[in-house]
């Protein structure tokens, strides 16, 4: 089963002077699950260097799809990569604990 991306959440600066705003940072989250097992992880990223510009009633009807491209692009190729093979190696230890815990009853 293939990674899941999400934005969940945009932040924006106002642009002094203008009806329009500038995509700041985007929150995200990355998660896999295949039949038993699942993994995640979550973040945010700054996307000031996008130079993403729109008046609040285009950014609203952005596609989440899109913005989570833009989450993809901030954080660049190896680092999505990084992401997601962390997540495959939380289900393999979900699988095949190496360690574990208890508390003492």
């Amino acid at each position: 089963m293939a990674h899941e991306w999400k934005t969940g959440y945009c932040e924006y600066d106002v642009v002094e002077n203008t009806n329009n705003v500038k995509v700041s940072a985007l929150h995200w989250a990355c998660s896999k699950q295949d039949a038993e097992f699942s993994g995640s992880s979550y973040g945010s990223v700054s996307a000031a260097d996008q130079n993403r510009v729109y008046t609040l009633a285009a950014l609203s009807n952005v596609p989440e799809h899109v913005m989570t491209g833009w989450v993809q692009q901030a954080l660049g190729e190896e680092e999505v990569q990084r992401i997601e093979d962390a997540i495959d190696a939380q289900i393999v230890e979900a699988k095949t604990p190496t360690s574990g815990g208890l508390t003492p009853s």
